[in-house]
Parts: structure tokens; C-alpha cells; sequence
């Protein structure tokens, strides 16, 4: 597995894709959530852009939790849990998702 789990005292836990980085899979990361976690709602926002990089995040809900994918231009790739009530394993699970369908890709 190239994901690693971050766990930060007093904040919610976040994981990192250890083999993409790069704005450039924004698209892809987009392809995966709706093919394969099939979420109830799906937005992407742009936080800058130039020829060498972006920064963006992909923002999705299923069964009523909020998750984010943050792109940070030319480094890491994480994957967050943004509602506190949530079940570890399906967190984990996306995680995993995403992770094998970009090792496709690549």
C-alpha cells in the first residue's frame, strides 16, 4: 500500500498518498471517487494555478459524511475525513480505493 495514516492530537486523521503527488491527477482522483466510492455529492475547487503546478481539492459526501482530497501543487497528495462522526474502516476503505485505482493509472 502507498498510503500512510496521519493521526494529529486534537484534530481529525488524515492519510497520505506516498507514490502521486502534483496537481496533475486532479482529474483522475475526480474519475476514481465517482466510479468506484460513487458519492452523493462531488465538487472540485482550484486554489491556484501556474505552469508548473495547482493546488486543488475535491470535496464528496456518502452517507451523509464529508471527505476532501487536497492537492498541494507539486508535493503531497491527502485525503481527509472532515465530519467528526464517522466509521474508521470506510474511511480507511476510500483510502484504499483511491490508492489502488491511482497505482493503475500510473
Amino acid at each position: 500500500m502507498a498510503i500512510h495514516l496521519v493521526e494529529q492530537e486534537a484534530k481529525l486523521p488524515k492519510y497520505l498518498f506516498l507514490d502521486i503527488h502534483g496537481g496533475g491527477w486532479v482529474y483522475d482522483l475526480i474519475n476514481i471517487v465517482k466510479d468506484h466510492i460513487q458519492p452523493q455529492t462531488l465538487d472540485q475547487k482550484l486554489h491556484s494555478a501556474s505552469w508548473h503546478s495547482s493546488a486543488s481539492e475535491i470535496s464528496f459526501s456518502k452517507e451523509n459524511i464529508d471527505y476532501q482530497i487536497y492537492l498541494d501543487g507539486d508535493d503531497s497528495i491527502e485525503f481527509r475525513v472532515l465530519s467528526e462522526d464517522y466509521d474508521t474502516s470506510i474511511f480507511q476503505e476510500f483510502a484504499e480505493i483511491i490508492d489502488r485505482e491511482s497505482q493503475t493509472l500510473k
